[in-house]
């Protein structure tokens, strides 16, 4: 800018001149908005989410905002301009083609000026990655639901099923590739394609931590990336249920326990003996022994109770027994019943 000159636009002497012009011929000629003529906008049919720097955004917005913040990122006010208002309006929808005029005004060396823009944009109608690989049965991971040596309750798979369909769904609110691309039921168990393997990871541990087993994971080569020649794997992971159940009975060393539950750590059992709880770790799961079921639980009436011991009717001998009882009596009332359960011919008492 130099102090005083000629202006080659309007011939105007002595000016001051800003890029080579005086101010009112600068002003004239500047553009508030740099702005293209033409906008492409790709939407996907599914799920309506939208292309952004070549990357897709999950979006609950309306036609209107998703054009609005592309027009908002394709517009570039000129650097020295101040007060910048613009507002949009349509002036014509064709098919998927929307006629704009946009207005704006501001300040140039302190001078309000207004100019309108044209701009053409173009809806361009896809479908995402995301919503392709679910519509074509793409899965990153299985969840694999087994037992050890019995076949699964139906309790335990309705458990299964309800923990993981949840799960499934509630991520999804924030990652489209949680989705359930198939169910497949087999003699040995039931396998869920799961969309990622993010997510297959984290339901298999909810599960593991309520249902206790065991857990490992095994890649499949599924073929080789094209462009990178690397391998192409997916993951089977498989969640194998105890041999037990809570409720059931079991022996570890010299101890023996009914099962009041686990975690992906530790089962935990209630002494028979005592009726103090303690626990086993999974790494001892192979020394384990069953020794009877919650099935094989029994009612036997009460008939006689002294300190010390208690005698009930036995339910399939009818014979009297006694039973020691450590500590203090037995709640029960004599002509009622209690539960017992009968392990190498000793019976014990079930709180």
């Amino acid at each position: 800018m130099k102090e005083r000159s000629f202006c080659p636009r309007c011939g105007a002497r002595n000016q001051r001149l800003y890029q080579g012009l005086c101010r009112s011929c600068f002003v004239d000629e500047v553009k508030l908005l740099n702005i293209p003529k033409k906008l492409n906008i790709n939407i996907c049919t599914q799920c309506n989410s939208f292309q952004k720097s070549g990357k897709w955004i999950d979006s609950n917005l309306t036609l209107e905002d998703i054009i609005n913040l592309y027009l908002e990122d394709n517009i570039e006010p000129y650097p020295s301009a101040e007060d910048i208002r613009i507002e949009y309006e349509i002036l014509q929808k064709r098919n998927n083609l929307i006629d704009y005029l946009i207005k704006a005004k501001g300040k140039i060396l302190e001078q309000e000026i207004s100019q309108e823009y044209h701009i053409l944009v173009e809806i361009k109608r896809d479908v995402c990655p995301e919503c392709s690989k679910f519509a074509s049965g793409y899965f990153e991971a299985v969840i694999q639901i087994r037992s050890d040596e019995r076949i699964l309750s139906a309790e335990e798979l309705k458990k299964v099923d309800d923990v993981i369909k949840e799960n499934v769904e509630n991520i999804s609110r924030t990652n489209r590739m949680s989705y359930i691309s198939q169910i497949v039921e087999l003699k040995e168990g039931f396998d869920y394609y799961i969309g990622s393997l993010k997510v297959a990871r984290r339901i298999v541990n909810i599960l593991h931590n309520s249902l206790g087993g065991q857990v490992k994971e095994s890649p499949r080569l599924m073929g080789r990336d094209k462009s990178t020649g690397k391998g192409l794997y997916r993951i089977w992971i498989s969640l194998r249920l105890p041999s037990f159940e809570i409720g059931d009975f079991l022996r570890f060393q010299d101890r023996k326990g009914q099962v009041t539950g686990f975690n992906n750590q530790k089962i935990f059992l209630k002494d028979l003996e005592s009726s103090t709880p303690y626990s086993v770790n999974w790494k001892n799961y192979e020394k384990l022994k069953i020794i009877a079921r919650n099935s094989d639980v029994m009612k036997a009436t009460l008939s006689d109770k002294k300190p010390g011991y208690i005698q009930i009717i036995h339910p399939e001998s009818y014979q009297p027994m006694e039973i020691n009882i450590p500590g203090e009596d037995i709640p029960t009332k004599i002509g009622e019943e209690l539960a017992i359960v009968d392990i190498d011919g000793k019976l014990y008492i079930i709180d």
